[in-house]
């Protein structure tokens, strides 16, 4: 695992420049391993490189170059580093490593090199001859990246934490960002918790010269649906593009240290066969299981391990765990982030890395391509309705569905809900099972807190995500906006980010960027038909699949903190003593009582719902709490 960090300041001195690179690399490391720091400086500021290495001279000369007016450090994986070389004359020595091939694909591309990496990475590259820095982060910010622009100077970091050490960077929260967070249970890009640090989206690239700061796109995926194709054409590319993406990421120095998640769930069960058969060995993979049947997917893990014969461990995830791994689960993301699944996905990732494991391949991204959310299905059912003749339903039905008086539950009842939620236009609909949307926000929240924030704000970038999807069928613009949201600002930073913390490397080969592309062009219909979930992957992979993981409903990777926070003392006492705590109360986010009904919410309702949002909130106090400077 590698991160960099960097100073574009002419006002410092070296020696100042040097001390301020120095703290703002030692914010750098997740895990305690022993790594390599290193910092380059050069005319209009410096770098900081982390590495953890096994041997440190091969690791160092990876990440830095400095190739007479350009300096270049980088971290991640480059898949493709191999033909670029090949392609960019990099038969001597200086094009060995990734950081020396970085500098010359931008000496004879400038920023056009970026369309041509294929990986997961963020780089940093200092043009002296025309004084510009540039930075850039993969397709899905995998290796994500942050800034601070402010009074010509510009600082950066693979961590937040980094931009914050570098001098004169103010520590005030952007309680906007705040809002976003109870919408998404992340801060969606390219907000952080931080007011003045952003985040570089995925797929652009950030210049800098002269105290000017522009951002542009080098990639983004494109919906142009082919349907002048065959549903075996779709199938047999899926399959080919698939397998190849896990040949190529799973190609490592040592094969036995090679491992997958296996959820039980349709993407990591492909995963992990397609491991081992290009692999040609038994595969390494790694489960999680809970005591609570209602989240236990295990017994679906298991089929997939007899069919594909899997060298095959698991772990139950107990209270006690998720108690001991809170405080380093606060301080990994260095900003409120309220998936409680990354409880899971550490102690998987940990389970891999005691077994000898050093990278892991995840099935993240296949929902989002494929269309394999129940809430893609559910759209559907609520555009049955919108086919119904307008007239009819605004003059006939719906006076005579809410005019009568008829009982509130029941039938009734849920026909009224459902014409309600058909009649929110999209993509508001898509986000109206939110807690914002179930309960009035002015209930929620205190005045003086609604006053200083854009309440549409959340919406307002989903719109820009659906209608930045361009003219297509309402699923790609939902995936779209999955894509841009759930995937990169909520499921890859946290399963990246736990297995950062566990020491473990890992790779997304559902995310490939020819297998992504290709998806561009298969048919809506045939992702979602009728109200058959991913469809067309599942034709793909029918006969390599168990009939059962073909066949079985999604579960998705979740953790039963709702019940736990009921049964369990220890949670239950931790969420209470600190969402009630005088420093929590006293923030000012919240209406007076509303966090008290909270928990009579939760205590009241068998759901996992107000469970759910309540670790969302524990999570944002408990990290105020760990940041109170």
């Amino acid at each position: 695992m590698s991160a960099i960090c960097g100073l574009v300041a002419n006002d410092f001195d070296l020696v100042r420049l040097r001390q301020a690179l120095k703290e703002m690399v030692e914010t750098l490391p997740l895990y305690s391993e022993i790594g390599w720091q290193h910092i380059v400086d050069h005319p209009g500021g410096g770098f900081g490189v982390y590495q953890q290495f096994s041997q440190p001279d091969t690791d160092r000369l990876r990440s830095v170059c400095r190739q007479h007016d350009l300096c270049v450090v980088c971290a991640g994986d480059f898949y493709n580093a191999p033909e670029l070389k090949a392609q960019f004359n990099g038969t001597g020595s200086r094009l060995e490593q990734e950081a020396s091939l970085i500098a010359t694909m931008y000496r004879q591309r400038g920023p056009r090199f970026l369309s041509l990496l294929r990986g997961a990475f963020s780089l940093a590259v200092w043009d002296g001859r025309r004084r510009q820095l540039l930075l850039a982060t993969d397709p899905f910010g995998i290796r994500p990246l942050h800034y601070c622009f402010d009074n010509a100077r510009l600082a950066f970091g693979s961590r937040i934490s980094a931009v914050l050490k570098a001098p004169e960077i103010p520590k005030r929260i952007d309680l906007n960002a705040i809002y976003e967070y109870f919408f998404f249970s992340c801060i969606p890009t390219p907000d952080t918790a931080y007011l003045g640090i952003k985040k570089v989206p995925p797929g652009h690239y950030l210049l800098f010269s002269q105290a000017s700061l522009k951002i542009e796109p080098y990639w983004k995926i494109r919906f142009e649906e082919d349907f002048s194709q065959s549903p075996s054409y779709f199938a047999d590319g899926i399959r080919t593009r698939l397998k190849e993406a896990v040949r190529t990421q799973s190609n490592y120095q040592e094969p036995a240290r090679v491992g997958a998640f296996l959820s039980g769930g349709t993407d990591s069960s492909t995963i992990s066969g397609l491991l081992g058969s290009v692999l040609g060995r038994t595969s390494k993979t790694f489960s999680i299981g809970f005591g609570e049947d209602q989240f236990n997917e295990i017994s679906y893990a298991r089929i997939a391990n007899h069919h594909f014969q899997t060298e095959h461990r698991e772990y139950f995830v107990t209270p006690e765990d998720t108690a001991a791994l809170i405080p380093d689960l606060v301080q990994a993301y260095d900003e409120p982030f309220g998936n409680a699944s990354a409880v899971p996905t550490y102690y998987c990732a940990r389970l891999a890395r005691q077994n000898g494991v050093e990278l892991m391949l995840a099935g993240d991204g296949g929902d989002e391509l494929f269309g394999g959310n129940s809430r893609y299905a559910d759209d559907k059912i609520f555009e049955v309705y919108q086919q119904v003749p307008q007239w009819f339903r605004k003059y006939c039905f719906e006076p005579l569905l809410f005019g009568l008086p008829m009982p509130g539950n029941g039938l009734f009842g849920k026909a009224r809900k459902y014409v309600r939620r058909s009649n929110i236009p999209q993509p508001q609909r898509y986000f109206s099972y939110n807690l914002l949307y179930t309960v009035d926000p002015k209930e929620i929240f205190s005045k003086d807190f609604l006053a200083t924030i854009d309440r549409d704000s959340p919406l307002s970038l989903a719109r820009e995500y659906y209608e930045g999807a361009g003219v297509t069928s309402m699923l790609n613009r939902l995936l779209h906006i999955d894509l841009k949201i759930i995937i990169t600002d909520n499921d890859l930073r946290k399963v990246t980010r736990m297995c950062e913390l566990a020491n473990v490397r890992v790779r997304y080969p559902m995310l490939d960027l020819d297998l992504v592309e290709f998806t561009g062009t298969i048919p809506a219909p045939l992702k979602v038909k009728g109200f058959d979930k991913r469809h067309i992957f599942k034709e793909a992979f029918r006969g390599f699949l168990p009939p059962e993981i073909i066949a079985k409903k999604k579960h998705g990777f979740g953790l039963p903190i709702s019940p736990w926070l009921r049964k369990t003392s220890r949670l239950r006492e931790l969420a209470q003593d600190t969402l009630l705590s005088q420093a929590s109360l006293q923030r000012g986010y919240f209406k007076p009582g509303f966090l008290e009904h909270l928990f009579e919410l939760h205590r009241n309702d068998q759901s996992n719902f107000f469970g759910d949002n309540l670790w969302v909130f524990l999570m944002l106090e408990l990290w105020h709490q760990s940041n109170r400077e």
